[in-house]
């Protein structure tokens, strides 16, 4: 659970974990509207988002460590994991 806490703080923060290249995930050509709402995403899933933009198509990339951040994500979103 503290790793969890760190993680998100560190990712809030724009830090990357050790040992990992830093990937830009077009933060840097995101105009600042697109930039906020990528901070805001991470806010609120409390992991590290990469938001990328064009004009013609997009992607979000969340990030989770582990199957319990999984489900806890997935919960945030409201879409609960399905039983095999």
């Amino acid at each position: 659970a503290a790793e969890k806490i760190v993680a998100a703080h560190l990712s809030h923060a724009g830090i990357t974990r050790a040992g990992r290249k830093p990937s830009d995930g077009g933060s840097s050509r995101l105009t600042p509207t697109f930039q906020n709402l990528q901070n805001r995403l991470q806010q609120h899933l409390a992991t590290h988002v990469a938001l990328r933009h064009s004009d013609k198509r997009g992607s979000i990339e969340i990030e989770y460590y582990g199957n319990d951040d999984l489900q806890r994500i997935l919960g945030v979103l409201g879409l609960p994991m399905e039983e095999t």
